[in-house]
């Protein structure tokens, strides 16, 4: 999030990402630690185990 305007403040787009980040978040945190490992395997399946990214 280093992209910022000349007044320090977020862009439409990252305050839209970090709105979506946010909505995540909040849906995560109602789920029990079996829906998560679920989820967990599902995204691995779907994307791979790729730690190394960024």
């Amino acid at each position: 999030m280093e992209d910022r305007n000349n007044n320090g403040s977020c862009d439409a787009c990252e305050q839209d990402f970090m709105n979506e980040v946010n909505e995540l978040v909040d849906n995560v945190e109602n789920h029990s630690k079996q829906q998560y490992e679920e989820k967990e395997r599902e995204v691995e399946d779907a994307f791979g185990n790729k730690g190394d990214q960024c």
